[in-house]
């Protein structure tokens, strides 16, 4: 008698396996086949009916707010950046417009996905012909490219993309090791745990501001016509903001805006101008943002980090508009997980201006710090 060769992948029994010329049998008998076909076809059935049942009315309500909500703020810097474009403005990527652009049609896109869904669900007996004819495609194509599961599947992509880039490290965060024995470790309890992603940084900031005033985040979001969920999610760092609304909340809570500027250009890739009539303003700016992403520690924590460079009196003097010498400059920078090699032209720029005051000229309109900011 001839010993069992595999096992049933139905019923798990073992089984001679007859040789064949074709591709090997995984089922004893045509009755498990038949069994197997049947289970995966209910399981396909059930993975549909899931997949078709989707988010419920109100989910859908809430998520074309927030998708609006994402695509007036892409716009937004769409604008921002196409009148930069216009401008000619040398610290501009080249591909910038053209990448904004496009995250402004995949916005754009997902936002029709939940607008056809929520106007099915709120007039049921509407037809894909009349969804078609509104969008200018046909009745099939329509029901292919906007069906409920595959929106489903969208929002659940979207979802996985925003908690996959929240736990993502930033390249930012790889800073190169200072010399062995100039700071402490900072696993001790005296070492500030900081955030060093620029949108983390700014969200942070932004984050602080927002416990230390009196304004509730319902309070920002009525003050910045936005909604509260999306300021939530700014202030979580979910959300990068416009300008506009950087600005705007930053008066909101009694800051000056001019503070947030380069946290806000970090977050979006851009580099400081460098330009001698604002350099000593930025290069304060930059600090003073960096301390506001760090909560404002004391500055015992911060000189804690370096005691042989820093001194409470020199940080206090540095955050009230002193500029002290590179080392003291590096350094704080570096215990607010700043980038030191940021900041450095900055300061180098200040000290040139101040050797030379005679050769600083009024700014032109539009450079600088801005007083109503970028888009």
């Amino acid at each position: 008698m001839t010993s069992p060769s595999a096992i049933c992948w139905h019923c798990g029994q073992p089984y001679t396996r007859p040789k064949t010329n074709g591709r090997p049998s995984k089922y004893c008998t045509t009755t498990c086949r038949s069994a197997a076909c049947r289970a995966r076809a209910r399981g396909r059935h059930t993975q549909s009916a899931a997949a078709a049942e989707g988010p419920t009315p109100r989910q859908y309500d809430h998520a074309l707010g927030l998708f609006a909500q994402d695509l007036k703020q892409l716009a937004l810097d769409v604008e921002r950046l196409a009148a930069r474009t216009v401008g000619d403005d040398p610290d501009l990527p080249p591909l910038a417009l053209l990448e904004q652009l496009n995250h402004t049609q995949h916005g754009l896109t997902e936002l029709m996905a939940i607008a056809v869904q929520q106007t099915r669900l709120r007039h049921p007996n509407l037809s894909w012909k009349s969804i078609g004819d509104a969008l200018e495609v046909s009745a099939p194509t329509a029901r292919e490219r906007w069906s409920s599961s595959r929106t489903w599947r969208m929002l659940l992509k979207r979802e996985s993309r925003v908690q996959a880039k929240r736990r993502a490290e930033s390249v930012f965060e790889r800073r190169p090791p200072r010399t062995p024995g100039t700071a402490p470790d900072p696993t001790t309890p005296s070492t500030p745990q900081l955030p060093t992603d620029p949108t983390k940084q700014l969200s942070s900031a932004m984050s602080h501001l927002q416990r230390s005033s009196a304004h509730s985040i319902r309070d920002l979001a009525e003050i910045t016509q936005v909604s509260p969920s999306y300021i939530s999610r700014v202030l979580s760092g979910e959300r990068l903001p416009t300008w506009r609304l950087t600005e705007a909340l930053a008066q909101a809570c009694d800051c000056d805006p001019a503070n947030l500027l380069p946290l806000w250009e970090a977050a979006r890739g851009l580099r400081p101008r460098l330009l001698p009539q604002s350099a000593e303003a930025e290069l304060h700016a930059a600090i003073n943002g960096l301390y506001l992403a760090a909560s404002r520690p004391a500055p015992s924590q911060l000189c804690a980090l370096y005691p042989n460079t820093l001194t409470t009196q020199g940080i206090t003097a540095l955050l009230d508009g002193d500029t002290p010498d590179w080392p003291v400059v590096q350094d704080v920078v570096d215990a607010l997980h700043g980038r030191p090699q940021e900041v450095r032209p900055l300061w180098e720029a200040t000290n040139a201006a101040r050797r030379n005051p005679d050769a600083l000229t009024p700014l032109a309109p539009g450079h600088g710090l801005p007083t109503a900011g970028p888009a």
